[in-house]
């Protein structure tokens, strides 16, 4: 594991937020989205769902680096330890490398497996990325997430088994992810300065995963309704990819 120094951690957010967005990555009312929809998940699960942008990663390898900052935050409920964070760091040029970890807290390691954080990585968050999709790869992953940890779906089938029968198991769940939204959603379609135009292949994912009965942006939480991280462990669990 490698030794960091501590000015090289985002210092906790005060007043307390789930969305951290310090890359930028993200447009004002993209970023109220997600923090509104993430605090009302704590509010009624107490699991907490963190996501922290970030366009240095200081030369430290994004996994251990990603681990050691959700476990300093103390992203979720002390004992219960029921905290995920995702953090990225953008591509922000054709000779940069971009990089996203998802790191799982110890209590959700049987729900968010290492197996389904690379598949919500490789096949959900990364297409998105390549397309400079930020928000739409984003908000789809983590309506998987909170999905899963729901009990919405259960885990099991999305193991990878290294074989054709996982990616089609995945696929036909985000089909009905897709389905039950769109029909909760059918107007949530104006996305701001980031709209669902473009060629990444889950496209059609973004344009309308969404949570509860929101209707687009607008509303949102703008961090004072998040009352802080809990103390939650982590011990390694997730998966990490780059583009």
């Amino acid at each position: 594991m490698s030794v960091f120094a501590q000015s090289d951690f985002p210092k906790r957010p005060e007043p307390p937020r789930l969305v951290n967005d310090l890359a930028g990555i993200f447009t004002p009312e993209q970023a109220s989205y997600l923090e509104k929809k993430l605090v009302n998940y704590n509010d009624s699960t107490s699991t907490q769902i963190a996501i922290v942008t970030m366009n240095n990663l200081y030369g430290y390898d994004i996994t251990d680096f990603t681990d050691q900052l959700a476990q300093k935050w103390g992203v979720g409920r002390k004992g219960i330890d029921n905290g995920l964070m995702i953090l990225i760091k953008p591509k922000t040029s054709d000779s940069d490398r971009g990089y996203v970890r998802i790191s799982v807290g110890y209590g959700l390691e049987p729900t968010i497996t290492d197996a389904i954080s690379s598949q919500l990585i490789h096949q959900i968050m990364i297409p998105a990325f390549e397309q400079n999709q930020y928000f739409q790869g984003v908000d789809s992953a983590t309506n998987v997430i909170i999905g899963l940890c729901s009990g919405l779906y259960k885990a099991s089938p999305l193991k990878a088994k290294k074989n054709d029968s996982s990616e089609l198991v995945i696929l036909l769940i985000m089909l009905i992810v897709f389905f039950i939204s769109f029909l909760r959603r059918n107007h949530f379609h104006h996305f701001g300065s980031s709209g669902t135009s473009g060629g990444a292949p889950f496209i059609f994912f973004p344009g309308f995963f969404g949570s509860g009965g929101d209707s687009g942006f607008g509303g949102g939480s703008d961090g004072g309704g998040f009352g802080g991280f809990g103390g939650g462990g982590f011990g390694g669990g997730g998966a990490s990819g780059s583009w």
